[in-house]
């Protein structure tokens, strides 16, 4: 299996997208259109699916039972940033945080301290 994100070409993956699990993107459009039609994409035509290449963290997501029996399925509420919602990019950590939250985190915290602020 691999990880595809589904969303609709008219508006973007920035305003809601599915992520699927298929051996082909033509099998991953079609799950994608089965699961996410009316919630994340009104036409067939419109519905988009692009491969996310060297995401192991993604293809833990996967249900362990569908992908033992080879079945494509998709998660329409994939595990994301808790600060920007985003997720595909880069593996959410343990504080919930996207690397590039989790930075922007941390230097908030070290200006902090720098300025004697406590938060």
């Amino acid at each position: 299996m691999k990880a595809y994100m589904g969303y609709d070409a008219q508006v973007g993956p920035e305003e809601g997208a599915s992520l699927v699990f298929a051996r082909t993107a033509k099998e991953a459009k079609k799950v994608f259109w089965a699961t996410c039609s009316g919630d994340l994409v009104e036409e067939f035509t419109d519905a988009r699916v692009k491969l996310i290449r060297d995401s192991p963290w993604l293809l833990r997501e996967a249900d362990p039972a569908k992908v033992a029996a080879g079945e494509a399925h998709a998660l329409l509420a994939p595990k994301s940033c808790d600060n920007c919602g985003q997720w595909g990019h880069a593996a959410i950590g343990d504080l919930g945080l996207c690397p590039d939250c989790l930075e922007a985190r941390r230097a908030d915290e070290k200006d902090g301290l720098r300025s004697g602020r406590l938060n």
